[in-house]
């Protein structure tokens, strides 16, 4: 027997506890909207948008870096994405993106260094901690992706680089996004480029370290601008219908 007082008083503690939860998760959610707003229009000491502006397509970036050369190449994607236009761009190491960011943008573009023959751990971690999800809840369909890689072993980028692009694109398949590959008529395609996306090279034939060639930087400037005007022209499209 539970007296109906007792009955009452748990009722009222589980509201109690679910108004909390429902108040914390504002809160955070809050949180969340300042630091993504902090970040959007400020990636050193360039201007890539006005933060809260809902009307205006926005494209996120996410990249792990061993060495710098992943990081300089998403650096020059998110030039070339706010060189098309009125676009927010965020972006941000793999490890500190969240749900959130990948629901609120248009497009995403992912970039990698590659490991033997595949994509960084961090990369391949936010797949399936976050994306999974994601895909779960049908939240990306009809959003545009794209994706660029780096490396340094024998091969052009790597022997592994295509497969590393194409390991991510199978990703954003799964996830219903739409794919922006990148034409052979792009400039500078034979010295930093692949059908997937671009590629920088980081080592010489000798596998000596040279760095980010100036060809693959400017590749993956195109590569983002291209991605940018497929997210702007599609922005507020219903793309795939359930």
């Amino acid at each position: 027997y539970v007296p109906k007082c007792s009955m009452s008083l748990a009722k009222d503690f589980l509201r109690v506890c679910q108004n909390t939860k429902a108040q914390k998760r504002n809160n955070d959610t809050q949180r969340l909207c300042q630091i993504v707003a902090s970040r959007t229009h400020n990636f050193g000491n360039k201007n890539y948008g006005q933060p809260g502006d809902s009307d205006m397509t926005q494209v996120l970036i996410l990249y792990a870096t061993d060495y710098g050369n992943t990081e300089k190449m998403a650096e020059a994607v998110a030039e070339g994405v706010h060189s098309s236009g009125e676009v927010n761009v965020v972006l941000k190491k793999a490890e500190e993106a969240t749900a959130d960011d990948m629901i609120n943008s248009n497009a995403v573009i992912i970039g990698s260094p590659v490991h033997m023959g595949s994509m960084d751990w961090r990369i391949k971690k936010f797949i399936d901690t976050v994306c999974s999800g994601l895909w779960m809840l049908n939240k990306m369909n009809g959003k545009v992706a794209g994706v660029f890689a780096s490396g340094g072993g024998f091969g052009g980028a790597g022997g592994g680089v295509e497969m590393a692009m194409l390991s991510m694109l199978n990703n954003f398949a799964e996830l219903g996004m739409i794919i922006v590959p990148l034409p052979k008529n792009t400039p500078n395609y034979k010295k930093g480029g692949l059908h997937w996306g671009p590629y920088g090279r980081s080592a010489d034939k000798n596998m000596e370290h040279v760095g980010i060639g100036d060809e693959a930087i400017a590749v993956a400037r195109h590569h983002g601008a291209n991605i940018a005007r497929a997210a702007s022209a599609l922005s507020g499209q219903t793309i795939f219908e359930a």
